[in-house]
């Protein structure tokens, strides 16, 4: 196995057990589906423009490289995608968002910041999570806000 091949390798296992970790948690804990909030289209054209392009570049160094990499490049694209597009998830319990989910006593503060709504997680490094630019971002900031206060 070539060594761009097992860099990659790496970081698609990093990403299942991330993913696999935080379903589990949203799985256990999550609670009751309060609301379900999109991001606005033009938030999400950046990561499906950058998707396509890696998704056929890949196509294009497929030929020159193992059979296994350009699988687990695409693999990697895919997570990336899931991780950067999707809906905003309310639980009683927390929120679902990007394989992600967060308690409500996770949450040190949530914000708006140059229209974009953040939350912003205690005690971790790179602890922001930036939802973009939101669909019904009032009712979103009130909900968390809301669930805050109970918390």
């Amino acid at each position: 196995m070539a060594g761009l091949d097992l860099f990659l390798l790496v970081f698609v296992v990093y990403y299942t057990i991330k993913f696999l970790r935080h379903y589990y948690k949203f799985k256990k804990y999550g609670g009751e589906k309060l609301d379900s909030f999109s991001n606005k289209f033009g938030s999400n054209i950046f990561m499906i423009g950058f998707f396509v392009v890696f998704s056929l570049l890949n196509l294009s160094w497929s030929s020159n490289s193992s059979r296994i990499h350009p699988i687990l490049f695409q693999l990697l694209l895919i997570a990336e995608l899931i991780e950067h597009v999707g809906r905003v998830r309310i639980y009683s319990n927390g929120i679902f968002y990007g394989g992600k989910f967060i308690t409500w006593s996770e949450i040190d503060i949530v914000r708006k910041l140059d229209s974009r709504v953040q939350i912003q997680i205690k005690n971790r490094w790179l602890g922001l999570i930036d939802f973009g630019k939101m669909k019904r971002e009032k009712e979103l900031l009130d909900l968390i806000e809301s669930k805050l206060e109970k918390g």
